[in-house]
């Protein structure tokens, strides 16, 4: 992977490596993310010496154009849009012993968050709440996740100009750093584990105010007013917060423990005259009050105790609801009210959040925790609502950034920011609110025609002026203008072209002229063969690797087994207690063991040989017997399929609880921890079919979960 940062604009090239070390033809399908405002600037794939470029087409035809091309036995590339930051990739007829790279590049306008420039690109998808066809996602795309799916990254980063200088700093791996050739800073990494988002921010110097880019290509001549909103006096009077925080599964370990460093920092933020609320959710969502209090030492006492219980304990990750909760119980009459959402983001159902907040009047600000965050969904929130959002990685400092955005509630905005484009450029978007230390991106265009009847004394425009209103003040700034040349032509033109896409009346007329990637659009290539395929290939999912720190991983050591039972005479326990710590060496069902100076990033060696497999093994038995109708809901059923039972639940069954809701229970906590959901689909619609005739009672689910040990590596978010 090379990326270069030319002012605030990143160009990405990607190249990805397929081999094929099977007998047969087969087809690999690859689902993975990009940032939300990346623009595909194009496609391509090296077979042997040739090289092959993609073209972008309406959807339907590409799609079409792809199954034609493999059915006739040819190779070819099909590259779509899930939905905002979600790709898909086929590349069909992979042939015995072909290698192939297949590079997909990209650009985008990088944004300031607190005078921080943020380069950010997810290397792999989390495990995520809901069913993957409520994000698009079709049968044949499946997000299948590994302990280590053995891919390897390398990185570079080029960073020219200005910020060249700027102070860099990684919160998510150990890159190297010098300046090179040209003033260029270089940041570069090998043998990178694709486990958790590659994070790099640059630091903005003191005097930098932004700029103003001018390229020349075959779409005219674009202008790009990229600036850093100035520091403007003044805050809001007392507000009204309400603070969502996600408390399901998939927040177990790192992102749970910067949710509460989160909450402490914004506790001491609150002022006199504040009001506040907290919903937590998973499943269901509860809220602190029924009602926003009022900032003083008995609510606080209540907030700080909620905290002291805030776990990642509530099953899956109902967003929609609990954002839904949080506009019921946490508006106040008389001041302006705020949510302030801590999540991963970790759900398929992003459209259905995003259109629910938009309708709204309610400003989501979000601040993004953990390794792996969905990062699309939580700036799409942010932006729909009118707020904002930050990401905060495990290595990062929780109180600054939440210092930062708090300060974006109370800040006053800037408003009616117009910058003084030359007289033959038409404006292509329209400013609106913006906060101090964030980014202002600002497009207008001449065509080519008009570009090149101007004189040339017009044309020397060294400088724009750029007004704005903050509060009752009237101000203005000098943003200076260069040219821009990009690694390839007219990039700064598709970006604006995408950023205005929505706002068309025919989108797909645009999306084709500018040769953007899109909803409406797919991409295609295809590689003729001398010697065609025979048959269908078979298909192979890429998996994503599970995310550093989620699920207690990085942060948890776990020796060996499953929390509530084992497989009789299945399961083989791999690890190597002789590299273990003293206090794990022996064998036993399950033992935790926390290390306070662990980095919360890293994945030990040993952790690299659990056998993850025994409660998947577990499933397919009880798939396999629900199929046959050989199950019950009964401790016999267990024993049956040679399962034993965790002695510490069983001696719930000793204490007189009921033999069915325990048994529900039990298989409840059990779809939690499956570690492939598409696998447990036969027992989840058979224990719903169950809940129609048995209602499983709160408190017994919680009685299990007490009993047992096991806290590492559920699902259910």
């Amino acid at each position: 992977m090379d990326a270069r940062l030319n002012g605030v604009v990143a160009e990405v090239s990607i190249n990805h490596e397929f081999i094929n070390h099977e007998p047969t033809d087969i087809e690999a399908v690859y689902t993975f993310a990009l940032p939300l405002d990346a623009t595909l600037l194009s496609l391509s794939m090296q077979l042997g010496e040739q090289q092959y470029h993609a073209e972008v087409m309406p959807k339907a035809a590409g799609e079409t154009r792809y199954e034609e091309a493999v059915t006739d036995g040819d190779s070819a590339v099909l590259l779509t849009e899930v939905q905002p930051g979600l790709f898909s990739m086929s590349v069909g007829n992979l042939q015995p012993n072909d290698r192939i790279t297949v590079t997909i590049s990209y650009a985008e306008v990088l944004r300031w968050n607190a005078r921080k420039l943020k380069f950010y690109f997810p290397t792999t998808i989390a495990q995520r709440y809901g069913e993957t066809s409520q994000a698009g996602l079709a049968p044949h795309q499946p997000i299948e996740h590994g302990l280590d799916t053995g891919l390897i990254l390398g990185f570079s980063l080029h960073v020219y100009g200005e910020l060249a200088k700027a102070l860099v700093q990684s919160p998510s791996h150990r890159f190297t750093s010098r300046i090179i050739e040209d003033g260029a800073l270089l940041v570069a990494g090998d043998n990178i584990r694709p486990d958790r988002d590659i994070i790099i921010t640059l630091e903005a110097p003191l005097d930098y105010l932004g700029e103003v880019l001018l390229e020349h290509s075959q779409f005219g001549e674009q202008y790009s007013a990229l600036l850093l909103a100035p520091e403007v006096a003044g805050r809001k009077p007392a507000g009204c917060y309400q603070f969502v925080v996600d408390c399901s599964g998939s927040m177990m370990g790192d992102s749970i423990y910067q949710a509460r460093k989160a909450i402490q920092a914004i506790a001491t933020l609150l002022q006199p005259g504040d009001y506040f609320n907290l919903v937590r959710y998973g499943s269901r969502s509860e809220s602190l009050f029924e009602t926003p209090m009022a900032v003083n030492e008995a609510s606080l006492s209540d907030l700080a105790q909620c905290l002291h219980h805030l776990d990642a304990n509530m099953g899956g990750t109902e967003t929609k609801s609990a954002l839904a909760l949080a506009r019921s119980t946490g508006r106040h009459p008389e001041l302006p009210t705020d949510i302030l959402l801590i999540t991963d983001g970790e759900v398929w159902d992003a459209e259905g959040i995003v259109a629910d907040s938009a309708a709204a009047d309610v400003r989501v600000f979000t601040v993004g925790v953990g390794s792996a965050v969905n990062q699309p969904l939580l700036e799409r929130l942010s932006r729909g609502t009118g707020g904002a959002a930050t990401f905060v990685s495990p290595n990062e400092s929780m109180a600054d950034a939440i210092v930062a955005h708090f300060s974006r509630c109370r800040g006053v905005p800037l408003e009616n920011l117009t910058v003084a484009w030359p007289k033959r450029a038409e404006v292509q978007t329209e400013a609106c609110r913006y906060y101090a230390g964030d980014s202002v991106a600002l497009y207008a265009q001449a065509e080519a025609g008009l570009s090149l009847s101007i004189s040339a004394e017009e044309s020397a425009v060294h400088a724009l002026n750029v007004s704005f209103k903050a509060g009752d003040e009237q101000r203005q700034i000098m943003l200076p203008v260069r040219a821009y040349q990009g690694m390839m032509d007219g990039t700064l033109a598709r970006i604006a072209a995408k950023v205005r896409l929505e706002q068309q009346e025919e989108p797909l007329s645009l999306a084709l002229q500018y040769h953007l990637l899109c909803r409406y659009t797919s991409c295609v290539l295809v590689a003729e063969r001398e010697v065609k395929a025979q048959g269908l290939p078979e298909l192979r999912n890429v998996k994503q690797m599970l995310p550093a720190g989620e699920h207690g991983f990085g942060s948890v050591v776990c020796s060996v087994g499953l929390p509530a039972f084992e497989v009789v005479g299945r399961y083989d326990s791999q690890i190597c207690y002789s590299q273990m710590d003293d206090s794990i060496v022996e064998p036993m069902p399950l033992r935790l063991s926390f290390f306070e100076d662990m980095d919360c990033l890293s994945i030990l060696p040993e952790m690299a040989l659990i056998n993850l497999a025994a409660v998947d093994d577990v499933v397919n038995r009880l798939n396999e017997a629900i199929a046959d109708d050989d199950f019950d809901l009964s401790l016999e059923s267990f024993e049956f399929l040679a399962i034993s039972i965790n002695e510490d639940l069983l001696a719930l069954l000793d204490d007189g609880l009921d033999e069915e809701q325990w048994t529900m229970a039990l298989l409840m906590l059990i779809l939690e921890q499956v570690s492939e959901p598409r696998a447990a689909r036969v027992l989840r619609r058979w224990v719903r079919e169950q809940q129609m005739q048995v209602h499983l009672s709160e408190n017994v689910l919680e009685l299990l979960r007490k009993a047992s040990p096991w806290k590492v590596a559920t699902v259910s978010g």
